[in-house]
């Protein structure tokens, strides 16, 4: 496994608004109070901050065979902006099965740095496949630590199929807890799908008790489908979209009305058929 160490010069000021973890219920409530919002697990798109965090998601990561003879794997870099070292907590949550029944790992980032894994679905957290990973700030006594200011960034990458000049990769910026949440609908822009490209979609469900279904619209100049996807509670899923000549195109996520209160993620990625290299759109809903 190899882990870089990169000294962060800058020393961030910013305090991030806290994120509650797998304290469940309970946490959601001290955590609100906390940022001073209402008391129930919905929160507003007006609280949404960028900047640190101290609950966050990787919505896609990996290390598995694709295809067109691609094998990906999921670099990442973990930043912590505080003049103190940071005790942070990762999980793997699978596709298709709950993310509880995984093993954690802790790291310990210096003050005012950032370290980065190679292949961190294999090295680090000793997984295969193809899931998400949450990634949280913890005391040493192992509660949420309200005071870390955390950023993380991975790039899935794999050589290019067909030769041995260069890799093709796309990329997931760290996603805060609270940046979609309820029945609102999502959008995914800049997407394609036709002879030359395809297109994935993935949905993350951060109910920790209960699965959803999301009503999933694609909308492409050269024609529109719909269709279903339902999530296992505390999973995610990725799933092409269905074969078609769409050309370019978004993508609508709607989640059920089951759906109120609680915080989801969603992405979508078009890659080219010849080279496997692409990119990602991830899913934001209006304010």
């Amino acid at each position: 496994m190899k882990t870089m160490v990169v000294v962060l010069f800058l020393t961030s000021s910013l305090v991030a608004a806290p994120r509650p973890d797998d304290l469940r219920t309970a946490a959601m409530h001290e955590l609100a109070a906390a940022r001073g919002v209402r008391t129930t697990r919905a929160v507003t798109q007006a609280t949404l901050k960028t900047g640190p965090e101290q609950w966050i998601f990787i919505p896609a990561a990996g290390s598995l065979q694709g295809n067109f003879g691609a094998f990906y794997k999921s670099d990442l870099m973990l930043a912590n902006y505080r003049n103190v070292p940071q005790r942070v907590r990762l999980r793997w949550i699978p596709a298709q099965a709950s993310g509880f029944g995984t093993t954690t790992q802790s790291v310990t980032i210096p003050a005012n740095t950032a370290i980065a894994y190679d292949d961190v679905v294999s090295s680090l957290l000793h997984y295969s496949g193809l899931g998400s990973i949450e990634i949280v700030s913890r005391t040493s006594n192992d509660a949420i630590d309200l005071n870390g200011q955390i950023d993380a960034f991975s790039r899935i990458w794999t050589p290019q199929p067909g030769t041995t000049l260069g890799t093709v990769s796309q990329n997931f910026g760290g996603m805060g807890i609270f940046h979609t949440e309820g029945t609102a609908p999502a959008f995914a822009l800049g997407l394609q799908q036709d002879a030359k490209y395809r297109t994935n979609v993935g949905i993350v469900n951060i109910d920790f008790f209960n699965a959803h279904t999301w009503a999933v619209q694609v909308i492409g100049i050269g024609g529109s489908t719909s269709f279903n996807i339902t999530v296992p509670a505390f999973s995610m899923v990725q799933t092409s979209i269905p074969s078609g000549n769409f050309g370019k195109l978004y993508i609508m996520f709607t989640p059920d009305s089951s759906m109120t209160g609680e915080d989801w993620s969603a992405y979508a990625s078009t890659s080219d058929n010849g080279t496997s290299d692409g990119w990602v759109s991830s899913a934001t809903q209006l304010q």
